[in-house]
């Protein structure tokens, strides 16, 4: 379901609820969404990695011409050790506490 469909089913299932619990639901879909996209991101950038990883370094190292390539491979390495550390904090615990996403992400900013 996209996430604007499921914020609609939300409000629509809501709409009776007293404003708090209403929030916090709509709070939880968002929160449930972030953790499913971020998820998938992580995803695809790994398989990227899997992909071409070892193949633009072993294959452009050494040409010169080449070296804005290695230079923005090594950028997407960061952006994915950096959001890989993120999901795993904003991945929940089955036995844990809700997961602190604000504090969580001003830990990243």
């Amino acid at each position: 379901m996209s996430y604007r469909k499921s914020m609609k089913v939300a409000k629509m299932e809501t709409a009776n609820d007293p404003e708090e619990l209403r929030n916090s639901k709509l709070r939880a879909l968002v929160v449930s969404e972030l953790i499913t996209t971020e998820g998938k991101y992580v995803e695809d950038l790994a398989t990227f990695f899997v992909v071409y990883g070892n193949q633009i370094k072993v294959e452009y190292a050494s040409q010169p011409e080449m070296a804005v390539l290695i230079v923005q491979f090594s950028t997407m390495e960061q952006i994915y050790e950096l959001n890989r550390q993120f999901f795993r904090m904003l991945s929940p615990s089955p036995t844990g506490p809700v997961v602190p996403v604000g504090e969580i992400m001003r830990a990243f900013i």
